[in-house]
């Protein structure tokens, strides 16, 4: 295969991805979950009951962050957002990189209202730039915290 085409066999997997981690926001988030699609709300939920039945978290714990309380000593809450976020394959873990294209591209219309997907750009950078060795949950809680304060009307939480 050539460069040109795995490169774009590579961006197709990544909108595919992508779209899957934005049908989990239509369960969690603040936003409305109607602006998604069945098959976006049937995937989402199948990486939730997943992540669940790994990370014993409650829809107590799950309300708590989608409204700003973020318990630092609630590991299995920290677990359970990055198994959605690995789950989703989303974003590269590897590097803590989220692709702005995609996130313009669908991300739903009432982010873009807000602090729109920047935030998400540089709240991630924010998890990317803790020291080296600290854990992928610990980068994720990071990311959402700073995500959720940056605009919490617009807070997409999964």
């Amino acid at each position: 295969m050539t460069k040109l085409k795995e490169s774009i066999v590579l961006k197709m997997q990544n909108l595919f991805c992508l779209s899957f981690f934005l049908g989990i926001t239509s369960i969690f988030a603040q936003l409305d979950g109607s602006k998604y699609n069945v098959a976006m709300k049937e995937y989402s939920k199948a990486l939730h009951d997943e992540c669940v039945k790994q990370h014993k978290v409650t829809d107590d714990d799950i309300w708590k962050v989608r409204t700003g309380i973020f318990d630092d000593n609630n590991h299995e809450m920290k677990n359970y957002i990055l198994c959605l976020w690995r789950e989703s394959g989303s974003m590269d873990l590897s590097t803590f990189r989220l692709s702005k294209i995609l996130l313009d591209v669908y991300m739903p219309e009432e982010v873009h209202k807000g602090d729109g997907t920047n935030m998400y750009l540089e709240c991630a950078g924010k998890g990317r730039e803790l020291p080296a060795g600290t854990a992928l949950q610990d980068r994720i809680w990071v990311f959402m915290k700073c995500a959720q304060q940056a605009d919490p009307v617009n807070f997409v939480m999964f």
